[in-house]
C-alpha cells in the first residue's frame, strides 16, 4: 500500500507497507528506491536503527538493503517512510509548471523508474497488488490505473501526514486495489485538470478525459 502526499512546490512525502514472503532469509533481499531521504524503517514491526541519520549504511545506489537478522521465513512486512524531490526529466515523478503558470505531476515508471518515486521491488517479474492514497492539493485532480475508492477513506496513514492546520487545503483520494501488477505500470497523475465525463460509457465503465 502506497500513502502519498503531493505538495506543490518542489517535493513531496509518503509512507508505503509491503508484504512480501521469502523461502528463505539471506543478506541478499533488498528493494529498489532512488529518492533522496529516508525517515523511517520498519520490518515486521521492528525499527530499524538509522545509525547515521539517513539509512545510507543500507543503501548501494538503487539497493536498499533489508538486514536479515529482521527478515523471517514466510511473511514479512516492511513500513518504510520517505521524502523525495520531483523529478523534471521526465522519469520517475515528474512535475512541470505549464504556460498557465499552474503545476502538474505525473509518474513515468517504465522501465525502472518507480524506485525514484517510492521505496519497492522494482522488478516486472515481481508483481503484487497495489493500493493507492494521495494527499492532493484541494484543486488537483487525482489519477491513478484504478478508479476512485469513496469507502477506504479511513487510511491511519493520512494523520501523519495531514496536519490538523492543513486539512482546508488538501483532499484525500484513495483508490481501489489493482490486480497483480509490475510496479513500472503504476500510474499517479495529478493537477488542476479539467475533466470531460463521458456521459454513455461502453458496458457502463466510467471514462474521462482530462486536459490542461
Amino acid at each position: 500500500d502506497i500513502t502519498l502526499k503531493i505538495n506543490k512546490g518542489d517535493s513531496y512525502e509518503g509512507k508505503i507497507d509491503v508484504n512480501f514472503n521469502l523461502d528463505k532469509i539471506t543478506k541478499d533481499v533488498f528493494m529498489d528506491y532512488a529518492g533522496s531521504d529516508l525517515q523511517n524503517i520498519k520490518l515486521n514491526n521492528n525499527k530499524i536503527d538509522a545509525k547515521d541519520g539517513n539509512f545510507e549504511f543500507l543503501r548501494d545506489g538503487r539497493f536498499l538493503s533489508l538486514p536479515p537478522d529482521a527478515l523471517s521465513k514466510g511473511k514479512n512486512q516492511a513500513s518504510i517512510r520517505f521524502s523525495n524531490d520531483y523529478t523534471n526529466d521526465g522519469n520517475g515523478l515528474h512535475s512541470f509548471v505549464d504556460i498557465d503558470k499552474k503545476q502538474y505531476i505525473y509518474s513515468q515508471c517504465e522501465p525502472y523508474f518507480a524506485n525514484k518515486i517510492y521505496p519497492c521491488f522494482d522488478q516486472p517479474s515481481l508483481k503484487g497488488t497495489m493500493k493507492m492514497t494521495v494527499i492532493a492539493p484541494k484543486e488537483w485532480t487525482v489519477i491513478s490505473n484504478e478508479i476512485e475508492d469513496k469507502n477506504a477513506l479511513n487510511n491511519p496513514n493520512v494523520a501523519e501526514f495531514l496536519k490538523e492546520e492543513e486539512k482546508n487545503d488538501y483532499k484525500v483520494w484513495s483508490f481501489n486495489r489493482t490486480p497483480p501488477l509490475s510496479t513500472y505500470l503504476y500510474t499517479l497523475i495529478s493537477g488542476p485538470y479539467m475533466e470531460i465525463v463521458n456521459q454513455n460509457p461502453y458496458n457502463n465503465i466510467p471514462m474521462s478525459l482530462f486536459s490542461r
